[in-house]
């Protein structure tokens, strides 16, 4: 994969949690439930290795600038209003940036 470069990948995640799988995808409400949790936990680990990336490398937060990843996480908040270590980890790392 990419050996000196985080960034691009992990915006990749973060952009590709914040829209979700394609409707289509989710049929059924269990599959829906199931695809909105793994999906939530996904979103939140991205989130914290963000926030740590960003704590340790001005670049890292310079990209995170760049890429509009500020729009990225504070949507987030909105597309799991209920997920409180989400919540938190999305502050934590825009206290950090």
């Amino acid at each position: 994969m990419v050996t000196k470069d985080i960034m691009t990948p992990l915006v990749v995640l973060l952009k590709e949690c914040s829209t979700g799988p394609d409707s289509n995808e989710m049929s059924l409400q269990e599959k829906k439930d199931q695809n909105r949790n793994s999906i939530e936990n996904i979103a939140n680990e991205a989130v914290n290795v963000l926030w740590n990336i960003c704590e340790c490398s001005s670049r890292a937060v310079s990209i995170f600038n760049k890429e509009g990843c500020l729009e990225i996480v504070l949507k987030y908040l909105s597309r799991f209003p209920t997920s409180v270590d989400l919540a938190i980890s999305v502050a934590y790392c825009l206290q950090t940036v």
